[in-house]
């Protein structure tokens, strides 16, 4: 069964609109009103995800150099996301669903301890 149409011109408004409203958000508030972190509030940590509103803004701003810097989980999440889909769609199923799943959560447990490391922690801190 497809979806209607309308369904998924409103998924793709929305979308749009929320990388807009990021895309906005980035370019027109001070640095210093950008949201924190919580766990790295709380913790110290860096998680998966620090590094992503500076990895968004130098995107924006086309320097790829540094948003490498920021956060390369981010970077590499087109590649990580297109072979997630084409797992799936050649081999169809729940079992390897769940496995990719997994293993796309094992990259990610990885770069966070990875990027917890002094050499890298002390990158993170520019």
């Amino acid at each position: 069964m497809t979806q209607p149409k309308a369904l998924t011109k409103t998924k793709l408004a929305i979308g749009a609109g929320s990388v807009a409203l990021a895309a906005a958000f980035v370019q027109f508030v001070p640095k210093q009103f950008w949201f924190k972190c919580p766990i790295h509030a709380v913790t110290g940590l860096y998680c998966p995800g620090c590094g992503g509103q500076r990895w968004f803004a130098s995107i924006l701003h086309g320097d790829f150099n540094s948003a490498w810097h920021y956060n390369q989980l981010l970077s590499l999440s087109p590649i990580l996301f297109g072979a997630y889909l084409l797992i799936t769609k050649l081999k169809p199923g729940p079992k390897v669903e769940l496995v990719t799943l997994s293993v796309l959560l094992a990259v990610t447990a990885a770069f966070m301890v990875w990027r917890n490391l002094p050499t890298q922690a002390a990158y993170l801190t520019q």
